[in-house]
C-alpha cells in the first residue's frame, strides 16, 4: 500500500471458527457462549499462521475477527486482541483486528 512517498507491506486474513461458513450465525441463535470461547485460537491460529510464513520484511497484518458473540465477554475478548496484538508485532510488524465496527 502506497501512503505517500512510502510503500507498506500489507496481509490480511480472517479469524473464524474451523469449520464454519461465512455468513452461518445470522442464520441461527446459535452458542454465543461457545463462541466466544473460540476467539482466542482462532485469532491465535491466524497470526501464527501468518509468522509461520516468514515473511522477508516488516509488514501490517489486518486480520478480519469473524466471530461474533453478541456482547459476551466483550472486556475480555478486547484484552485477548491486545495482548495477542502485542505478542505478534515483535514479530511481524504492525498488527490491526477489525473485530465488529473497531479496529484494534
Amino acid at each position: 500500500m502506497r501512503i505517500g512517498t512510502k510503500i507498506e507491506n500489507v496481509e490480511v486474513t480472517i479469524a473464524m471458527v474451523p469449520g464454519r461458513r461465512l455468513g452461518d450465525e445470522y442464520r441461527s441463535i446459535g452458542d454465543w457462549l461457545e463462541r466466544a470461547n473460540q476467539i482466542p485460537e482462532a485469532l491465535e491460529r491466524a497470526m501464527r499462521d501468518k509468522l509461520a510464513k516468514r515473511y522477508g520484511s516488516p509488514m501490517w497484518l489486518v486480520v478480519y475477527l469473524n466471530i461474533n458473540e453478541f456482547g459476551i465477554r466483550q472486556a475480555e475478548t478486547e484484552a485477548t486482541i491486545i495482548a495477542a496484538k502485542q505478542r505478534y508485532s515483535a514479530l511481524l510488524g504492525d498488527v490491526y483486528v477489525l473485530w465488529k465496527d473497531k479496529l484494534l
